[in-house]
């Protein structure tokens, strides 16, 4: 998966829209889609790093890598949060089920499905809001 997400950079400059791209377990992420042939500014392996969606802010979200790095992310709306998140999340589950001496999944992976059907939940309830909300009421009543 690639596309753009809001990497929050320091008080001064704040979000800065940067191109992420995850392949083969690992997350870089560029100032621009063009300068994916000229090396990232940074990455981070998913299967050392843990996902933590932000409580009230349904864009947002954190890769924490522990007792090293935060990268605090936004996507440009909730349901775009959602598919980094089942994205980062199946990537994440990927790479732990390759390490053969793992027996039982950690903690954080049970956290992330929590908070993506948490989040899968409320935009329904979103989206059935909008839809009611949206449908004239002699279709909602059958015509009469």
């Amino acid at each position: 998966m690639e596309g753009i997400l809001y990497k929050w950079t320091n008080y001064m400059t704040g979000w800065q829209p940067r191109w992420f791209v995850l392949e083969n377990g690992v997350l870089s992420y560029y100032d621009c889609e063009d300068d994916v042939g000229k090396g990232s500014k940074g990455s981070i392996k998913m299967s050392v790093c843990d996902i933590k969606v932000h409580p009230t802010d349904a864009t947002r979200l954190e890769l924490i890598i522990p007792g090293e790095q935060h990268f605090y992310v936004r996507a440009v709306n909730s349901a775009e949060r959602q598919r980094w998140l089942v994205a980062l999340g199946s990537s994440k589950a990927g790479t732990l089920h390759s390490h053969k001496h793992q027996e039982e999944p950690p903690t954080s992976e049970a956290s992330l499905l929590s908070a993506t059907c948490a989040t899968f939940i409320k935009t329904l309830e979103e989206c059935m809001t909008l839809a009611n909300q949206s449908v004239p009421k002699e279709y909602l009543s059958g015509g009469q």
